[in-house]
């Protein structure tokens, strides 16, 4: 996880979604379905936005 609640991932599919954990209390875990963007560029990050519920 990233400073801002950003999390870094690879090797994800175009879509799906993910379930995160932070801590071993339900509180500490939340699930995000996300949809990639098209890749603009070539350096082979894509950057997205989901909330995580």
């Amino acid at each position: 996880m990233g400073e801002d609640g950003q999390l870094y991932i690879s090797g994800m599919p175009e879509k799906g979604a993910l379930q995160v954990n932070w801590g071993k209390d339900q509180a500490q875990q939340c699930r995000v379905a996300f949809t990639l963007p098209e890749q603009q560029d070539n350096t082979g990050v894509v950057m997205a936005n989901a909330v995580c519920r």
